[in-house]
Order: C-alpha cells, then structure tokens, then sequence
C-alpha cells in the first residue's frame, strides 16, 4: 500500500506546479503582487519529467506532456481546463489499470493559487470514466495539500524577502482512511532572471520553496507515519502570466510500527514547450 500511495504523488506534482502567475506592482518601488493574472483563451503546453527512487533502488522514469487553457476569469476566480493522458496506472487499494486514457478536467481555484474545485469532463474511451475518476478524484486531493504549500500570499513581497505558511490538509490512505498531514513551509522571493525554455526566453521572477509535513494514522492495530519535504524552485515570467520552467524534489518517508519503513524520492522538472496569448 505504500508504494502504490507514493507512486501517486508522481502526477499529482504535474498538475499541482503548473500554471502560477506574477503580476507585478509599481507601488512601492520593487514590490510585487503575486496572483494569477490569465486571460481568457491563454493556452499552455508543458513537458513534465520525474525520475523516482524507492528506498534507494530507481524506478521507472516518467515523461509526459499537458495542456491548460484559461476558460474563464471573475473577480477573484479563474477556471481552467487541463487536458492529458493517464497511462498504465491506477489509485492505491484499487486492482485496475487504466490504459492510454485521454482526460479533460475543469479546475476552478482563486488567482492566489488555491483550489476551489474541480470536475472531469470527459475519457476517452468512455469505458475508462470509473476507473479514471476514481484516481483523479484521489490525486486532486493530494493537489489541494500542494497547492497549499505553493499558494501565493496575501501581502505583497520584495525580492530577497521570505515568507511562511502553515499546512493542514488531509490525504488519502486507502479504501475509507485519511492521515492529516500538518507542517510548515517557506519561500523566498530571490530575484529576477531571464530563462530559456522550447517556448521562447521569458523574463522571470525566481522563487524558492521549502516545506516539512508529517502526520500519523492509526488503523487495525497498526501506527502509520509519515514525513515529507518539498524543496523546490520556480519561474513565473513577469509579463504573460505563466509558469516557465520549475524544479521540485520530495522525500516522503513512511514507518508502520516501527518494523516496516519505505523512503520514496523524486525530482520533477516542468518546462513551458508552447504558449499561446489571446
């Protein structure tokens, strides 16, 4: 069971680092506002690849690419459709495989990054839409705990400034049972850089994540722990409003009674491959 809940966080990162924006105030000198600033019809493309280990020995490395397009934007809320294909995996607890299915999704969050909900809308093939929607049901709630950690704040920040964050979020262990994750985060706003990625050179502003959670969970018997850092870096170019490139590494380490223990890692790179303005 183990296993199979830390292979699902492998795309749950997809979908939770891209697509944040910076908007950039005039004042006070050098300050910024950080928060989504999409217009209808912007259209994204990402090339996402993640390298994994499971207590030191590799795992098979995933590439993958996904698509946003901005669908609507009110006040404070902005509704984006992702389209991308599951492969060859399925939710922890649950003996399926889902084969080579096409998912479209809405997602709807606040322009500071945090989720309000979300719905699929279509699989192709139809015969997939159980088996998928049980396991993007189960990898949007691991995304609510990351899009916590990577939410903007509600004050302004300056380059070199730091920030903190609390994190509670329950998560997914099996068939009926949940562990409440809690921990806290930082960033830091480090400056501002030009990056060249498949989408062109974009000047970004660069920013710096660290976060520790752990939680516990009792169940037949049996203490479950569980303790994950995130580090991780990302450019938000200035002007258009998109995720340009994002590294992340996690270490998620899981302990039953203190007999069995598992130490799964992985390192995420997300890279903007096209964009599309309106």
């Amino acid at each position: 069971m183990v296993s199979k809940v830390a292979a699902g966080i492998v795309v749950v990162i997809v979908i939770v680092v891209g697509g944040a924006a910076v908007y950039m105030l005039m004042r006070p000198p050098g300050a910024y506002e950080l928060f989504y600033d999409y217009q209808v019809g912007e259209y994204c493309v990402y090339e996402i690849t993640t390298t994994t280990t499971m207590n030191d020995a590799p795992m098979e490395n995933i590439s993958s690419t996904y698509s946003m397009k901005v669908i609507a934007v009110e006040d404070d809320e902005i509704t984006v459709g992702y389209t991308s294909t599951v492969e060859n995996i399925g939710p922890p607890s649950y003996e399926f495989t889902i084969e080579n299915a096409e998912v479209a999704m809405m997602v709807t969050m606040t322009n500071k990054g945090e989720m309000i909900s979300w719905e699929i809308e279509s699989v192709v093939p139809s015969e997939c839409w159980d088996n998928v929607e049980l396991y993007e049901n189960y990898q949007m709630v691991w995304s609510q705990l990351f899009q916590t950690i990577y939410a903007f704040p509600e004050e302004q920040v300056s380059i070199c400034q730091e920030w903190e964050k609390s994190v509670e979020e329950e998560i997914p262990w099996g068939p009926g049972m949940y562990m409440t994750l809690t921990g806290e985060g930082s960033a830091h706003l480090v400056g501002q850089e030009d990056v060249t990625v498949e989408a062109g050179t974009f000047d970004c502003l660069r920013i710096d994540y660290d976060t520790s959670v752990s939680g516990e969970l009792t169940y037949d018997n049996q203490i479950f722990t569980m303790n994950m850092t995130l580090e991780g870096t990302g450019w938000y170019s200035k002007k258009n409003c998109a995720e340009i490139r994002s590294t992340r590494s996690m270490v998620m380490s899981t302990e039953a009674d203190n007999y069995y223990r598992s130490e799964y890692l992985s390192e995420t790179v997300s890279e903007l491959i096209e964009y599309v303005t309106v």
